[in-house]
């Protein structure tokens, strides 16, 4: 309204004024162009948050005073901007700025002043860092401008480590009202911010702008020690100018408080979630047209809590929904949470985070979680867009069951007869949350199986032999994992089970250890041990024993037979167990060269391409140049700088990891001075 009428006076004053028509028209337009640049700039600002002054002579509406704080951190050493925009009383966005003033103390250091609110308080007896004192003034107008510079040495020094100061904003004369917007820079010209400021006020005078659609929010941490907020606000009069006034956090994103009327205050009690307690919440401000709004908050003890500035301001927000699916997976203790069809009507990213009753936490709209062991869970989700307010999430309790399987068990002989009807009982399979409802079994080969609800089953066996059996259990409980499978072996009428251990790769010479300790009969003992060790003569005569000791002189590959005797003197009461032992043959290295004769600081060509190992490969070639120069491949090229006799060591390691596997060769070289012609 206030441009629409200086327009009109404009244009009315442009009648009564006599130019030439082209003239005329050409200031006119430069003008009209002028204004509407200035409307632009004034419209695109009104879209914005201001802070709130007035003169001494606004009775009604008394917000002469607004005290700023902010901090850094004791380890910034650079200046700090204090930076305003609009400063001045006077321009496009103030009003009734006819002979107002207002003015801008920085203090810092012992002049600091924490209890100064109302504009009757006195101020710091000391000189403050910095002062300015404005009416209209066209530079600050409309402007970012630095009003201070200060040292970080300047302010206080706080018991966190923190460096304090304080703004005191006071409308010192006049009906104006002051708008304007505060930055603390880390530059003169622009607005830089410095990593870890923060900008508070124990009560905020703030105007919203005339948008709506837009919200503003009015951020603090809540006190980890209060059971309550004690919220109140002035003149928010939302009767006349619409919108609603809340309380928002993580957890709840609008309670409703009472907002006061048109110059009245209003105070509301908020009851706080152990949750809410010290995390960040926020006053939030909604669908509100243009208005003032003084804010101040208390703990449940009355004592003040800061709040953040700037306040912030988005597009209204509406919380995600989430909407959560739960697969069981085969793999008994896991599940597939899918929240892959959750929705945010503002159509914003959304993060997802899953916690966990053992403390583990994991991201994503679509997770495979073990649970380490059946029960019923309680899965935490908290989907979160990235609108950047405070309540921009969502909290879904995700009931998850894990089925406890059931437990399988056999009860039957180890040993049978062939023919013999065996009794298999599996009376003994529990199911700890529900009830067995299915047994199948599968004897030796059978990979259908035979299914009972009985658990006793009888099954023979026509031949001698070692046969597993497996029991299949299937319980009531939902999800994949109701099964389980036990095995049991049954011996019929079997030979001993001869086996061995040995090394089976060594050196020539080398004793080795054999044991056939692992060797056993299902249905005795074992009473006799033999050993061949496939060597002739008197070095391979054979031993007898459950563990012996043999050496083979002879590089080579060896056939190491067992023979084991059970007590069953039976046609079937031996079995033979047949291991094969490398004796390593070491590697030959050979050495070619270019020369054996060669001048100083000409290279030498050695090759160890001729050298070879019989049962195996070269794994690595090592040269020792004589010079204290050194190679690793199997052809290389060294040059000596002196003349001398020298001696070329290759060194051959094989594949084998045994005692001989590392063999070498010596080559004389001899290096004669160069001579140039």
């Amino acid at each position: 309204m206030k441009k629409e009428m200086k327009l009109k006076k404009f244009l009315s004053a442009c009648q009564n004024i006599s130019f030439a028509p082209k003239a005329f028209m050409r200031y006119f337009i430069i003008i009209i162009l002028l204004l509407l640049l200035s409307f632009a700039n004034a419209s695109a600002a009104e879209k914005q948050n201001f802070f709130i002054t007035t003169g001494p002579e606004v009775t009604e509406e008394n917000f002469q005073r607004f005290v700023f704080f902010f901090s850094v951190d004791s380890i910034y050493n650079d200046k700090l901007f204090v930076r305003i925009f609009d400063a001045d009383f006077g321009g496009e966005l103030d009003l009734g700025y006819k002979d107002s003033k207002v003015r801008y103390l920085v203090y810092g250091g012992g002049n600091i002043k924490q209890n100064l609110r109302g504009i009757e308080e006195p101020l710091p007896e000391q000189s403050p860092l910095a002062s300015l004192e404005l009416g209209e003034n066209p530079f600050y107008d409309s402007h970012w401008r630095n009003i201070a510079a200060l040292n970080p040495v300047d302010g206080r020094l706080l018991p966190d480590g923190r460096v304090l100061f304080q703004l005191v904003v006071d409308g010192i004369s006049g009906p104006g009202s002051n708008k304007f917007q505060v930055f603390i820079s880390a530059d003169e010209t622009n607005n830089i911010a410095i990593p870890g400021l923060r900008l508070f006020s124990p009560a905020v005078n703030v105007q919203v702008p005339d948008a709506p659609s837009l919200n503003t929010e009015i951020r603090f941490i809540v006190p980890a020690t209060s059971n309550s907020l004690n919220i109140t606000n002035f003149d928010a009069d939302t009767v006349n100018y619409g919108g609603r006034i809340s309380f928002s956090s993580p957890f709840r994103p609008k309670v409703p408080l009472n907002a006061s009327e048109d110059k009245a205050i209003k105070f509301t009690r908020v009851p706080l979630l152990d949750k809410e307690k010290g995390n960040t919440a926020a006053v939030l401000l909604s669908s509100v047209k243009v208005n003032y709004v003084q804010l101040w908050l208390e703990d449940d003890q009355g004592k003040e809590i800061p709040l953040e500035l700037p306040p912030f301001l988005a597009p209204a927000n509406h919380v995600p929904k989430p909407k959560v699916r739960v697969k069981p997976l085969a793999a008994c203790n896991e599940a597939v949470l899918d929240a892959f069809r959750s929705v945010d009507k503002d159509d914003e990213h959304l993060a997802f985070q899953w916690r966990f009753k053992d403390g583990s936490i994991a991201t994503g709209n679509r997770i495979t979680h073990d649970f380490q062991q059946p029960g019923k869970y309680t899965v935490a989700l908290t989907v979160q867009d990235d609108s950047g307010f405070v309540a921009n999430q969502a909290h879904l309790d995700v009931p998850v069951i894990i089925n406890a399987p059931p437990t399988a068990r056999i009860n039957a002989p180890v040993s049978a007869a062939p023919g013999e009807k065996v009794r298999f009982d599996s009376s003994a399979s529990v199911d700890v949350d529900g009830k067995i409802i299915r047994y199948r079994w599968f004897f030796g080969k059978d990979r259908k199986g035979k299914q009972d609800k009985s658990p006793v089953r009888k099954h023979s066996f026509a031949r001698p032999g070692l046969y597993q059996v497996r029991l299949l259990v299937e319980d009531d409980g939902p999800g994949l994992c109701t099964t389980d499978q036990a095995d049991h072996s049954i011996l019929v009428n079997a030979a001993p089970l001869a086996k061995f251990t040995f090394k089976q790769v060594v050196a020539p010479g080398e004793e080795v250890l054999l044991d056939a300790g692992e060797s056993l009969d299902s249905d005795g003992s074992i009473t006799a041990y033999r050993w061949d060790f496939g060597e002739k003569g008197k070095q391979g005569e054979p031993k007898s024993g459950e563990t012996v000791r043999h050496t083979w002189q002879q590089p080579g590959v060896y056939t190491v037979r067992l023979q084991v005797e059970d007590d069953s003197d039976l046609s079937n009461s031996t079995n033979e167990a047949v291991g094969t032992i490398i004796i390593n043959a070491a590697p030959e290295p050979v050495i070619t060269t270019s020369s054996v004769v060669a001048a100083a600081g000409v290279p030498v060509s050695f090759s160890a391409e001729k050298s070879r190992d019989a049962d195996g490969g070269i794994s690595a070639y090592t040269w020792d140049f004589g010079d204290g120069a050194t190679g690793q491949s199997k052809q290389v090229r060294h040059a000596y700088a002196e003349p001398g006799l020298y001696t070329v060591r290759l060194t051959a390691v094989d594949d084998s990891g045994v005692g001989n596997a590392e063999q070498f060769c010596d080559q004389a070289v001899r290096i004669k001075l160069r001579r140039c012609r």
